[in-house]
């Protein structure tokens, strides 16, 4: 069965692009719902990606969150990034996290690249070009997935996307398994904030 690499860029318009080994396109869009209120439009852009995945052939790259951005819009990036996380992990799917700046390495060499600035060596390098921002950093992340997927034998594979990759599959979003988070003190059984809380009297 073919596999098919997806990027997921969450923002105020979703970036949405899947691509299969060939590097035919099957999505290349935008999701947006600017009339629906949220969390409507949150929950309406996760199904809509939903929809179009498959659970036997694809690989998944999303944008982590830009942590030191500032402004009106983050509270929706983090709010639709969440929502769409979870329907992929209800849906049974594992996803890569890509931080914005491993994506802007992959793309040019240079974690710290613009908008701008990414789009030549986009150009150069993939022969891809698309209007919008999101839509572009989607497919670098298909892109993303597609070299984490072939490894060594994806095509020319240059020593800063093998780095991408490796920081990429050790992230600590990306860890199979997780260490068990010990309760607050507080929450011990025998604490005695546990048996006011729970209406029970001491007996110790």
């Amino acid at each position: 069965m073919t596999k098919r690499y997806v990027g997921i860029d969450p923002s105020s318009m979703t970036g949405f692009f899947i691509q299969d080994e060939t590097g035919k396109i099957i999505v290349e869009t935008d999701l947006f719902y600017t009339y629906r209120k949220d969390p409507e439009r949150m929950i309406y852009i996760a199904e809509e990606i939903i929809k179009k995945l498959n659970i036997e052939t694809d690989i998944v790259c999303i944008e982590n969150f830009s942590y030191n951005s500032v402004g009106q819009g983050i509270d929706y990036q983090y709010g639709v990034g969440w929502v769409i996380r979870e329907h992929l992990h209800k849906a049974g799917f594992h996803y890569y996290d890509v931080s914005p700046k491993s994506l802007k390495k992959f793309a040019t060499g240079n974690g710290n690249s613009s908008k701008k600035t990414m789009v030549t060596p986009i150009e150069k390098r993939w022969d891809y070009k698309h209007p919008s921002d999101n839509v572009t950093d989607a497919f670098i992340l298909a892109e993303i997935a597609k070299a984490i997927d072939q490894g060594d034998e994806y095509k020319g594979l240059k020593a800063h996307e093998k780095q991408v990759i490796k920081v990429v599959k050790d992230g600590i979003m990306n860890m199979e398994q997780w260490k068990e988070v010990k309760p607050p003190p507080w929450m011990n059984p025998r604490s005695k904030y546990y048996f006011k809380r729970e209406g029970l009297g001491l007996n110790y």
